[in-house]
Formats: C-alpha cells, sequence, structure tokens
C-alpha cells in the first residue's frame, strides 16, 4: 500500500475509530491494570486514563 494512501485511510477513517474507541477503553482496562501485565505501563503511566488521555493527545496532533 502506497504511503499516501495509509496516510489518508488513518486521517480519514482510522484516527476517528481510535478516537471513538479509546475512551470507552478505560473501563475495560481498568479491571486488569493492577495485574502484571501492566507493570511496565504502571511505570510510566499512573492510569489508564492517563495513558489514553496521552494517546488522544497523539492523535490529535497527528
Amino acid at each position: 500500500m502506497p504511503k499516501e494512501v495509509a496516510v489518508r485511510y488513518f486521517d480519514g477513517v482510522l484516527k476517528a475509530q481510535l478516537a471513538e474507541a479509546l475512551p470507552q477503553a478505560v473501563d475495560v482496562v481498568g479491571e486488569y491494570w493492577t495485574s502484571h501485565h501492566y507493570a511496565l505501563v504502571r511505570g510510566k503511566y499512573s492510569s489508564v486514563a492517563e495513558g489514553v488521555d496521552r494517546i488522544l493527545r497523539t492523535l490529535e496532533a497527528l
């Protein structure tokens, strides 16, 4: 897939879908946040919401 096509798809479809789905993920992932699987992530972000917020800000900046 040419880069231009991928960028158009990301900007037109995928970016909006991620922005809609990520806030919903906070509730789902919150159950597992204290498990050992997220130990490395917890070291960088204090909460799931903080991680999602940072991802959404990055998407907005793209």
